[in-house]
């Protein structure tokens, strides 16, 4: 059965359906309406050309082909759920991420050696990939390829919202990158 055929979607809502063995709790479990879970059933049964689920007196029982094709589909999304997680978390001291970064002159002086330090110590499997930021009227032409760039606040960088002098943060290792001055 070719992929592109089926809407991956649905085998959300045959996960759920299977686990929950009702359409009305299944539902709530998704957010959904309990009429749209329904209508996604009905597509999955052409689909698979299967009941899928049958209601029985003791309740809603899957065929041995929802069995067999549920089994398949938890551990699928197990997998993707897993791979998801992975890419929305960030361990510093386990990733293996690279960062580009460029610098003016001023920071990479009185910044640098002090991030690079920092990173070593918390975040030993990370590549830190310095460059010059050019000038703003020829840096502009450039695709930005840069995870971060930053510039002192007398030559156009920002200042943080408490006015400490901050000219970004570098989120995904949980620094703050305060203006070099001396402090």
């Amino acid at each position: 059965m070719n992929l592109r055929n089926i809407d991956l979607n649905l085998l959300v809502i045959l996960d759920a359906v299977l686990a929950e063995k009702s359409v009305t709790r299944a539902a709530k479990r998704l957010g959904m309406s309990a009429s749209g879970v329904s209508h996604a059933l009905d597509r999955l049964r052409r689909t698979f050309n299967d009941p899928l689920i049958e209601r029985t007196p003791h309740g809603m029982v899957p065929t041995q082909r929802a069995q067999d094709l549920g089994r398949h589909v938890r551990e699928a999304l197990k997998e993707l759920q897993h791979g998801l997680a992975q890419q929305l978390s960030f361990d510093p001291a386990t990733s293996e991420r690279s960062f580009n970064i460029r610098l003016s002159d001023f920071l990479t002086g009185c910044l640098l050696p002090r991030l690079c330090a920092r990173v070593r110590a918390e975040a030993p499997a990370i590549r830190l990939i310095v460059g010059h930021l050019e000038a703003e009227g020829r840096d502009r032409k450039k695709p930005a390829t840069s995870s971060f760039a930053s510039m002192p606040p007398s030559t156009g960088g920002s200042i943080g919202e408490n006015g400490s002098g901050a000219i970004g943060s570098w989120s995904r290792c949980g620094m703050a990158i305060r203006r070099c001055s001396g402090r």
